[in-house]
């Protein structure tokens, strides 16, 4: 993207595959900046290992825990790569320590900096050196019991192979118990093909990882995006068997056949027309007209465990705004514009209220890439009215209401029946169904359950306090009954309205988003940027030295305060 080149960040997911030394492997890079955190989250669902990259100078950052929760989320194997190590403020052990502290994790250092600054020699591999290797073996026997009886057999460190070595690491990699750390300059190709090697021996393959389904034939999409030339292209990670150029494939998710036009190879923002996509492997699908992102592409009808059986959920939008075209000849290219970015982004939400476009987004930068992308790609110009904070509504106390409808339309009778009730809860699930001798359900089918769903959450989307979303309220359906020939939108209406009759009766609270920001500047600001934070209502968690002897502040702070914020600090430490 023009707008990546321009700001020198990573916006859109980059795929490219590669061989390296009698192995493929499958590269995504993920950007790094907090507004675009679906897009990391997408492109993790798929991935067996990852490699988190943290600057010397810094050690692990605000947004670095994010991806790393993340990475936990889908119980990713990681290396760690600390770069930049030719910084003159880089500091190899502060950076380990940072690991400790903040993840909360075992590092496992294999490499150690043959100086750092401006003398940064390349890494230092830990089995060459006899007294650091110690170390290692000492802190292997303690996490691998495998590598402890190894060594008691042995009668001297001495006669430990490097072998022995490199597998429990491997070992310990793969069950989570500890990250091994390796060092260079990216810039200055130091030390990446050590990485490259280490992402071989340590991280899992694609055998070693097991499939979320079990079919001949297994995919999963992970992300969609609108080519001008051909077209909606889905990009999966293909699991089991091939997915092959003109076929037929079953959505498992949304239950309905879709069909795969052509075949891509990706290698960043160039397609290679290919036959087939085999298993193991990332590549790009045209074609696929119902299957969104985090669908299950199957051969033939299966069922989905209930661990995988839903969509990747992008985050709430934290902020949102009016958007209008500069002329209303553009209103119609406009919408057509937004619902195509919306559909290629699940984390941009665009409605109409009251006759208004309104476009909610993760960030200032978020919305203002999107305004660029329209004025690039659209040739539209547009107006943002300001900036505001979306605040949402929590279930407190829930309640219960049923409903009887009745009702002839177009000389067709349309009958529901049913009862529910909301509760608090943080449960993913949203509709419970509540079986009892008298009430078995087995007259409900998935298709009929999505519908119910579909009711349920579009009469969550607006709140009774101020019309902002419910959330943590969960569904139980205790009674549900639909005549013969009902129609499937009459049925989802009526839910909704059940729904939104009951969040009347419950008692609901008001919320106000908060932002966890870490701050580095010099010490003689910290008083200046400590008082702005008092202002802005902010409350401060940790004050630290940071690796490069700078402060740094944690805090807490409403989000509402935070506009623009990077331009007001830069203007109060100048």
């Amino acid at each position: 993207m023009e707008e990546e080149r321009e700001r020198g960040i990573t916006i859109n997911s980059a795929a490219i595959s590669f061989q390296w030394k009698k192995h493929r492997i499958n590269l995504i890079d993920t950007p790094g900046h907090v507004d675009f955190t679906f897009e990391v989250e997408r492109a993790v669902s798929v991935l067996d290992g990852a490699v988190a990259i943290l600057d010397a100078a810094h050690g692990v950052e605000v947004q670095s825990e994010t991806v790393w929760r993340q990475a936990d989320q889908f119980r990713l194997a990681r290396l760690v790569f600390i770069n930049k190590m030719d910084s003159t403020r880089a500091h190899f052990d502060k950076a380990v320590d940072s690991l400790r502290t903040k993840l909360r994790v075992e590092p496992l250092v294999i490499q150690t900096p043959n100086g750092q600054g401006r003398q940064f020699g390349g890494p230092r591999d830990v089995l060459d050196d006899p007294s650091l290797r110690v170390t290692l073996l000492d802190r292997l026997a303690e996490l691998d019991s495998q590598f402890e009886s190894e060594l008691l057999t042995l009668s001297s460190y001495d006669k430990v192979t490097r072998d022995q070595v490199l597998a429990a690491i491997r070992r310990c990699t793969l069950s989570g118990k500890a990250v091994p750390v390796l060092c260079g300059s990216a810039l200055k190709d130091v030390g990446v093909e050590q990485l490259m090697d280490a992402i071989v021996a340590f991280l899992p393959s694609a055998e070693d990882r097991a499939s979320p389904i079990q079919s001949p034939m297994a995919a999963r999409c992970f992300k969609t995006t609108h080519c001008v030339n051909r077209g909606m292209l889905s990009f999966i990670r293909v699991y089991h068997g091939t997915v092959a150029a003109k076929t037929s494939v079953f959505n498992a998710s949304q239950e309905c056949s879709d069909s795969v036009t052509r075949a891509y190879e990706v290698k960043a923002d160039e397609l290679m027309e290919v036959d087939k996509i085999d298993a193991g492997n990332i590549g790009a699908v045209s074609g696929l007209k119902k299957t969104q992102t985090g669908d299950y592409l199957v051969r033939q009808r299966c069922p989905l465990p209930d661990a995988v059986n839903r969509l990747l959920r992008p985050p709430d939008p934290v902020f949102f705004c009016s958007v209008e075209p500069a002329s209303t000849v553009y209103l119609r290219p406009l919408e057509d514009a937004l619902q195509r970015m919306s559909r290629d982004d699940p984390s941009l939400r665009v409605e109409t209220k009251d006759d208004q476009l309104v476009l909610w987004g993760m960030g200032e930068l978020h919305l203002d890439i999107v305004r660029q992308r329209l004025l690039r790609e659209a040739k539209i110009e547009v107006d943002f009215g300001p900036l505001q904070v979306a605040f949402r509504e929590e279930l407190v106390e829930g309640a219960e209401h049923a409903l009887d409808v009745r009702k002839v339309v177009g000389g067709s009778t349309q009958e529901v029946h049913l009862r529910l009730s909301l509760r608090a809860s943080d449960d993913k699930e949203l509709v419970h169904l509540v079986r009892t001798r008298d009430e078995s359900f087995s007259h409900v089918t998935p298709p009929l359950l999505n519908v119910i769903r579909e009711g349920v959450s579009s009469a969550l989307q607006r709140g009774p306090l101020k019309d902002y979303p419910v959330h943590g309220a969960v569904c139980d359906l205790h009674a549900f009954a639909v005549g013969r020939g009902t129609a499937l939108s009459f049925v989802r209406a009526s839910v909704a309205q059940t729904v939104q009759e009951a969040l009347r009766r419950s008692s609901v609270a008001l919320q106000e988003p908060v932002m966890m920001a870490e701050i580095v500047c010099p010490n003689d600001y910290a008083s200046v940027v400590i008082g702005d934070l008092d202002r802005r209502r902010g409350h401060i968690d940790q004050m630290e030295t940071s690796l490069d002897g700078q402060r740094e502040i944690v805090a807490r702070i409403p989000m509402a305060t935070m506009t623009k914020y990077s331009s007001d600090l830069r203007t109060i430490t100048r």
